[in-house]
């Protein structure tokens, strides 16, 4: 995609100012000096296009600060899995590079508005990309990807089509492995109950009624056993009296 980019630099105060499609982009550039004395910048842009880069430097990866980062008309092949660390980022352009895949955890940036990977070797999108709820602009085209995601990204409302359709087939997360079941027996020796060990360790009680019904007593009848022993003892002592 042709640019309108027009780069100026004003070598007393460092400031370089570029207009790219009419807006303007400014960020400060620090002087040696100013580095050594500690003085630090808050841009929030870096552009990195039409350096014919290849790799990446791990210390890209703490400028957790930056919203735009533009790495297109480079050598890049491999996008690392460390991108993601960049929360902030709001643009990212990869288009015009080498790269053949993308890591899944480009689907944790959920800041992300524009993605533009257009003209590289892509032929699968992860899945994870569905994620990418605020995701408004994603460029596709010279890639080789199948019919299906082509198409659906030249529709209207192609992106959001898109990233529905991965988010569908996203595979759900795995079940959590079955629990052991284990029957224990209480301190009446009667009353049986199943206890389950969850997924994280806790207990909790399982009522087994098929089993616990015969052993439990029923409403009331703690009540008549009792009246029944008090009228046996009543009528023991009625004949203790008759025989003396």
């Amino acid at each position: 995609m042709a640019q309108d980019l027009i780069t100026s630099l004003d070598p007393y105060n460092g400031v370089c100012e570029k207009y790219e499609n009419g807006k303007r982009r400014m960020y400060v550039i620090l002087s040696p000096e100013e580095v050594a004395a500690g003085k630090t910048t808050c841009w929030t842009e870096l552009d990195i296009q039409n350096k014919g880069i290849k790799n990446f430097s791990p210390h890209l990866w703490e400028l957790r600060h930056l919203t735009a980062l533009y790495l297109n008309n480079n050598k890049i092949s491999r996008l690392p899995p460390e991108i993601c660390q960049l929360q902030n980022l709001v643009h990212l352009d990869l288009s015009n590079n080498k790269l053949r895949s993308l890591p899944v955890e480009l689907g944790d940036m959920l800041k992300l508005h524009d993605l533009l990977l257009t003209n590289n070797s892509i032929r699968l999108l992860p899945y994870e990309l569905g994620r990418l709820f605020q995701l408004t602009k994603l460029e596709l085209e010279g890639n080789p990807l199948t019919p299906e995601l082509l198409q659906k990204s030249r529709e209207v409302n192609g992106t959001q089509k898109l990233l529905q359709f991965l988010l569908d087939t996203l595979e759900a997360p795995a079940s959590p492995p079955d629990r052991p079941w284990l029957t224990v027996r209480e301190k009446t020796g009667k009353h049986r109950a199943k206890i389950c060990r969850g997924f994280y360790g806790q207990k909790s009680r399982c009522r087994d009624k098929p089993k616990c019904q015969k052993s439990r007593p029923r409403r009331g009848q703690n009540h008549e056993n009792r009246g029944n022993v008090a009228a046996k003892i009543v009528k023991i002592a009625a004949m203790s009296r008759q025989k003396s």
